[in-house]
């Protein structure tokens, strides 16, 4: 059973790419910035968990004309970058695969949570992920599962996850750049973006998130990795609703706050043992309860430090 049934979102709603800048010296037609500024905004179209692209996606939404795009993806074919899927059809290159691999791999953090893994799915006897950020929402880069188990969750490795997740909502409670939370908070649906705003108020709070929202039937409790202050990762475990309780101050939650904040701990981060006592209770609020508190001003954005919502 995979984590996310659905599948990846159309290239219409990938994120947008940003009109190139005006010519300058040196970025000219055919100069060496122009043209790496050009492969980036192409790289960039698969960020949103597109795994294959069209001539016609990238001339439209790139802004390139046919001819010049469909030069770039061959060129980008033969360095190994993308690979060719089907006429006019292109995915990621294995040269890009590895050094992807190459990159997550490299991460302290990473290397450091393979034995906390380990002993989460050992303990609570479920999935365990860690995901890291990637721009614009959690993508896994690695999962472990419980070998006992007849019937297993399935979480693939590379994965990217939606900022409604529980890997999301820890990640954007402590994301350091507020345009840019605001500009992925404004994707969402004004409803579901106001309730967002108070889960992740919680979130940062009680540092844990819970949610059963992304596939039916499964439930993700995730805790923030911190490095120097900054979440660097965060550890999920992910299993059943039958399973995985809600419940917020269960042995389950305190298991995988523990292996966090010894993660932190080795990370660097000074503060990764400090849990105030009266958390239980206050995450426990019930999302009725928030709703019958929200305000139509802005109050969700004020409560979560975001301002106004930008339009």
């Amino acid at each position: 059973m995979a984590l996310n049934k659905t599948a990846p979102r159309a290239v219409r709603n990938a994120p947008r790419i940003a009109a190139l800048p005006p010519r300058r010296r040196g970025t000219g037609r055919g100069s060496t910035v122009a043209v790496v500024e050009r492969l980036a905004a192409i790289f960039t179209l698969f960020t949103g968990g597109i795994p294959e692209l069209h001539l016609r996606d990238v001339t439209s939404t790139v802004g390139l004309q046919r001819s010049t795009a469909h030069r770039y993806l061959k060129s980008l074919v033969r360095a190994g970058l993308l690979r060719q899927v089907r006429v006019s059809t292109y995915g990621l290159g294995p040269l890009l695969i590895q050094l992807g691999a190459t990159a997550v791999g490299a991460l302290r953090v990473v290397n450091l949570g393979e034995s906390y893994l380990h002993r989460l799915v050992e303990e609570a006897g479920e999935t365990a992920v860690m995901s890291i950020w990637g721009g614009h929402g959690p993508v896994v880069v690695r999962v472990r599962e419980p070998l006992s188990k007849l019937i297993q969750i399935r979480v693939p490795v590379g994965a990217p996850l939606p900022i409604t997740s529980a890997q999301g909502m820890v990640f954007l409670a402590w994301h350091r750049d507020a345009t840019a939370v605001r500009r992925l908070l404004d994707q969402l649906a004004p409803a579901q973006r106001t309730e967002l705003v108070w889960e992740i108020k919680s979130v940062r709070l009680h540092k844990v998130a819970i949610s059963a929202q992304v596939v039916d039937g499964i439930r993700t409790v995730a805790v923030p990795v911190f490095d120097h202050e900054t979440v660097a990762a965060t550890l999920a475990l992910v299993g059943t609703t039958a399973a995985i309780s809600a419940d917020p101050n269960s042995g389950l939650v305190a298991g995988l706050k523990e292996a966090a904040a010894q993660l932190s701990h080795e990370l660097g981060y000074a503060g990764s043992r400090e849990v105030q006592a009266d958390e239980g209770p206050r995450v426990a609020e019930s999302s009725e309860a928030r709703r019958s508190g929200m305000r139509s001003d802005g109050g969700a954005d004020r409560a979560l430090g975001l301002g106004r919502v930008s339009k």
